[in-house]
């Protein structure tokens, strides 16, 4: 099973991506509330729990976690601990035997009312208790949009996902669209979800962009990287294996360049191959699965990776620019000319795009708009020799 790791040495579901001192063993975050909401955990454990004087404050957590997800399931264990224990605060009363009585009740919950607490755990309080709760709106937080995004692939309504997808929400090409729905149901791990369990997520200092990874379907990891943008958080990337993996991929895109660079093509499909079981999602990657088809000439297959490496990133120059190319070279003129103008909106002094268009309109005859362009050229980059020879042919000919 792809990169599947230990099972929880105490459920037996889950990663055990941790270590338990108190067990001598592997475990998975759930296993770990559990246990240490007993607060009988060593402290020597990164993931103690301390226990506080206070009766009140044991509903604040004071110990690591590596989720929100996780966050708010010691909370609810803290806060069930809390109801059923005695409370100073409370006259020493236990909570959720005050309900008994409709004084005491009254005080509890005027107590609740009138406390500091998170506010999913004043909800969870409320509920378990069986009291009234006006829910305050709160602002989402980027692990809840990265369950939905789960969720809705979990349903197999991938449409909705590819809502919460950046690079279908930077483009309104609908071919684009059309190329990263097939892409997201191609894959047999996402079109076969059956579960799916968040193991750990995190936030970049600078507070622009945030990790989620999950398990899916119970012996594969993946993971989403999320970033602001249209009023929420949006997936900017996702992969196949746990983040630290992910944020290898330079090291693998540089593996396969460099075969590609010596011509040494069955080194590159052998890396291309293995590094796409995890990097699926790459743009780069299917850019260089494009060279890899063009050094073959098989131009189908080349076209095909190289539309697929913009659908992923639908301002990546380079791309546009050998699909244009080979578009130029197969006589599909329209289409270059498209290309070339979309590399041109992206990066407006990309010279060999300019250029390129430039000598298709030299081709059509349309002399005046191939010179333009050729001059933009040597605006951009007075030495740039290309331009330069295709204005001296205009002149030679006689086409001013």
């Amino acid at each position: 099973m792809l990169f599947s790791r230990n099972r929880c040495k105490i459920c037996k579901k889950i990663i055990g991506h941790r270590y338990c001192l108190r067990t001598d063993k592997h475990i998975c975050w759930h296993c770990c509330n559990k246990m240490r909401t007993d607060f009988k955990c060593p402290p020597t454990c990164e993931y103690y729990l301390k226990p506080i004087e206070s009766a009140t404050a044991k509903i604040e957590i004071n110990a690591k976690v590596d989720s929100k997800s996780e966050f708010d399931d010691l909370n609810r264990l803290i806060a069930d601990y809390w109801m059923n224990h005695e409370v100073q605060d409370l006259d020493k009363n236990i909570p959720i035997l005050m309900l008994n009585n409709e004084t005491q009740r009254e005080s509890l919950h005027k107590y609740l009312s009138n406390v500091t607490l998170p506010e999913n755990i004043k909800e969870y309080l409320f509920k378990r208790l069986e009291m009234p709760y006006k829910k305050q709106e709160k602002e989402k937080h980027y692990e809840d949009y990265a369950l939905e995004f789960i969720e809705y692939i979990l349903q197999d309504n991938f449409e909705a996902a590819l809502n919460l997808y950046l690079p279908f929400l930077s483009t309104k090409n609908e071919y684009n669209h059309k190329l990263l729905l097939e892409h997201f149901n191609s894959h047999h791990a996402l079109r076969k979800l059956s579960n799916f369990e968040l193991i750990a997520s995190g936030m970049s200092t600078q507070e622009n962009e945030a990790f989620v990874s999950f398990e899916l379907n119970n012996n594969q990891e993946y993971s989403v990287i999320l970033v602001p943008g249209y009023n929420k958080w949006v997936v900017k990337y996702h992969a196949f294996g746990a983040i630290n993996l992910v944020r290898t991929e330079n090291e693998a895109l540089r593996i396969v360049a460099n075969a590609l660079s010596q011509q040494n093509t069955e080194t590159a499909y052998k890396y291309l191959s293995n590094y796409k079981q995890i990097y699926y999602f790459s743009p780069d990657m299917h850019y260089y699965d494009g060279l890899y088809y063009s050094i073959k000439e098989e131009i189908k297959f080349a076209i095909k990776a190289y539309e697929l490496s913009i659908a992923l990133d639908p301002f990546f120059v380079e791309a546009y620019y050998n699909l244009a190319f080979i578009m130029q070279a197969e006589n599909q003129l329209e289409q270059a000319k498209i290309l070339y103008h979309q590399i041109l909106e992206i990066k407006p002094d990309y010279l060999n795009a300019m250029n390129n268009l430039g000598t298709i309109c030299l081709y059509e005859k349309k002399i005046n708009e191939a010179k333009v362009l050729f001059e933009r050229c040597l605006s951009v980059d007075p030495n740039y020799e290309f331009a330069q020879k295709n204005l001296d042919k205009i002149k030679e000919l006689g086409l001013e």
